[in-house]
């Protein structure tokens, strides 16, 4: 297989993004970086600003199904740079390692992306299929202002994605170990239960919001939501947040906040969820008022063909069969399920994501292109038969509204 791109490149390209303090909604140069070298590459480009983010779409292909990468140019702030053992905006290769903000969460993956697709485009065939890159700016916050606004581009054009690569870090121990094809929702609740603030030696008195409030708090966390299913694990409830503040060490509360998430699976609904919360606080006579958000529904895109096409070329170069898993956060990947793309998700190990001197290791960086280069020619191979969705058991994405 002709090569142009190998591991120095792509290093070399992470480096640079790395470098593009990118901290949403800044974007500090990175998406033009990529759009110069997709350009080069024979890709056109769209850009779809929202909000003051920035996001672009890139293409390139006349016909056959549509298989597009999804990637997203920003990252959490890098924190106290002290604690840093270098500069986290370098892009720092030592002992073997990149180690910068990004490294892992996901300018190195990006960087394998495009060496990847640099290295398939300059073989001599042409593919019979179309590629897309959908790059996106706003994915760490909460994603609001990218995905969604690239996808009603395309619809507005008549574009559907047909299966789509999400480059996140998917791998739990070891390069390789785990293909995500769907994520648990997750949802928040805000809760301020109010009493009366009081002298604390008037015990008859107060109303103290502390004390009223521990049986429902108690009740919650004893709650078991569910118990999964053949793709998620249970549900998981968990407090975030519980403040009372009287001002004074004499003095009882006027209220008591508490804040929750819960990551559930495809056998609730955020309704469902809301419902019973509200259930219980109504019937504890507490006096209250409670917020809700909601920005991510469980999705579930079955196993077939592509599922079958990516564990193969990842069992392949790490040599592990990896599981198919829907655990962690969230990702742009909950917002092109929706649209009906077959969906999979793969990447670094992720358990040095947003942390302090987030490093990728360089023999993971070279074998994360290798596969994405390998599932672009395997692809290609197969697009006739990857073509007719209707006989793909992979197409229809399950997602809970």
């Amino acid at each position: 297989m002709k090569e142009i791109n190998g591991l120095d490149s792509t290093v070399s390209l992470a480096q640079a993004l790395i470098q593009c303090r990118s901290v949403a909604p800044d974007d500090d140069g990175a998406q033009t970086i990529l759009k110069s070298r997709l350009k080069s590459a024979g890709f056109s480009i769209h850009d779809v600003p929202c909000q003051g983010r920035n996001n672009f779409w890139a293409e390139i292909g006349e016909s056959g199904p549509l298989l597009a990468f999804a990637v997203h140019t920003d990252v959490v702030p890098e924190g106290s740079l002290e604690e840093w053992s270098v500069d986290p905006f370098e892009g720092t290769v030592r002992d073997g390692h990149l180690i910068g903000r990004g490294a892992v969460d996901m300018k190195s993956q990006i960087a394998c992306v495009i060496t990847a697709l640099e290295n398939f485009l300059a073989q001599s065939e042409v593919p019979g299929f179309r590629l897309g890159v959908f790059v996106t700016g706003d994915e760490e916050p909460e994603g609001n202002y990218g995905a969604n606004a690239i996808l009603d581009f395309l619809e507005s054009r008549g574009t559907r994605i047909d299966y789509c690569l999400v480059t996140e870090p998917t791998s739990q121990d070891t390069f390789g170990d785990t293909v995500k094809i769907g994520r648990r929702g997750s949802i928040h609740g805000s809760v301020r239960v109010f009493g009366r603030q009081m002298h604390s030696s008037l015990p008859d008195r107060h109303l103290n919001p502390v004390f009223t409030s521990l049986p429902v708090l108690r009740q919650l966390s004893e709650i078991s939501w569910c118990r999964g299913n053949d793709f998620f694990p249970e549900t998981v409830f968990q407090f975030t947040r519980i403040h009372a503040d009287g001002g004074a060490t004499n003095t009882t509360p006027a209220e008591l906040q508490f804040d929750f998430n819960l990551r559930f699976s495809t056998e609730l609904t955020a309704g469902m969820i809301q419902e019973r919360v509200e259930s219980i606080l109504r019937e504890s006579g507490l006096r209250h008022e409670s917020r809700w958000s909601c920005n991510a529904h469980p999705f579930l895109t079955e196993p077939g063909l592509f599922t079958e096409l990516v564990r193969n070329v990842v069992k392949e170069e790490s040599g592990i069969e990896p599981k198919l898993s829907t655990g962690g956060g969230t990702s742009d990947g909950r917002f092109i399920a929706a649209r009906g793309t077959a969906l999979v998700e793969f990447g670094f190990v992720g358990r040095m994501c947003h942390m302090v001197d987030e490093m990728a290791p360089l023999s993971d960086i070279d074998r994360l292109r290798r596969v994405y280069q390998k599932v672009l020619s395997v692809f290609a191979e197969k697009s006739g038969t990857l073509e007719n969705r209707s006989t793909d058991s992979m197409s229809q994405s399950h997602h809970a509204k």
